[in-house]
C-alpha cells in the first residue's frame, strides 16, 4: 500500500478526468447531428477502434438508432419469462 505522499507513476483517475474533460469542451455545443458525426469519425479513425471488427463497418446514418433503446422498449426478462 502507497502512501499519500508518494507519487504515483501514472494516475489512471487524473488521466481519465483530463480526456473526459477535454472531450466534454470539445463536443459541448454540438447538435445531435454533429455528435453522430463526430463519433463516428472517432470510431473509424482510432487505432483501438480499428482493432475491432464491427466498428470498421460504415457507420449507421446520422439519427437511426436500433434496439430496445431507440424505441424505449425493455427486454429485460425474470427467471420465469415475465418482464421486471
Amino acid at each position: 500500500m502507497t502512501s499519500e505522499t508518494e507519487t504515483k507513476p501514472f494516475d489512471c483517475v487524473k488521466s481519465m478526468r483530463e480526456i473526459r474533460n477535454r472531450i466534454s469542451t470539445e463536443i459541448a455545443d454540438m447538435s445531435y447531428a454533429e455528435l453522430s458525426r463526430w463519433l463516428d469519425r472517432r470510431v473509424r479513425e482510432d487505432p483501438f477502434f480499428a482493432r475491432i471488427p464491427s466498428a470498421r463497418r460504415s457507420a449507421r446514418p446520422s439519427g437511426e438508432r436500433t434496439g430496445a433503446r431507440a424505441t424505449g422498449s425493455s427486454s429485460a426478462t425474470i427467471g420465469d419469462g415475465t418482464r421486471g
